[in-house]
């Protein structure tokens, strides 16, 4: 007899409503408003951890999507509130110094709850109307990005 394990789908924030706001600090501590600083341009949110493997090697594809596509915003959200200087380390190793993605740190974890995060990498598309346009978890997540950021970006 074989026995499958399915793991359930993690609960996702529904496409079509309002995304919660994402003020967040660089490792750096300079302040940002993901959405609202974006204007009229759609935001991808990947939620990540450094030593997360998958969020890793989506790294690289992540700062090419970037830079390809320039008319719309690519942020980091770690979910481990690990230190600045893990997220230093992280960029540097997997990002690159050419990588225009910004990362920030949720040291209380309010946008991971508002977002409900439960694994990593979570990612969801902001519109430039502030709703949620996509929503995914894992590499398949990762790579299902490309497709909707240049439908919404018009590239």
């Amino acid at each position: 007899m074989v026995v499958l394990l399915v793991h359930p789908q993690p609960p996702l924030l529904a496409v079509g409503t309002v995304a919660p706001s994402i003020v967040l600090k660089t490792p750096d501590g300079v302040s940002d408003d993901v959405i609202h600083s974006a204007g009229q341009r759609p935001v991808a949110v990947e939620f990540f951890e450094t030593t997360c493997p998958t969020c890793q090697q989506a790294a690289p594809s992540l700062c090419a999507l970037q830079a390809m596509l320039p008319q719309a915003v690519i942020v980091g959200v770690n979910a481990a509130r690990e230190s600045a200087s893990a997220m230093k380390i992280y960029a540097q190793r997997y990002q690159g110094s050419n990588c225009d993605i910004t990362l920030l740190a949720d040291p209380n974890g309010m946008v991971n709850q508002n977002y409900e995060i439960t694994v990593v990498p979570t990612v969801y598309v902001i519109d430039k109307n502030g709703k949620i346009a996509y929503a995914g978890v894992g590499a398949q997540g990762i790579d299902a990005l490309k497709p909707v950021l240049q439908r919404l970006a018009g590239g």
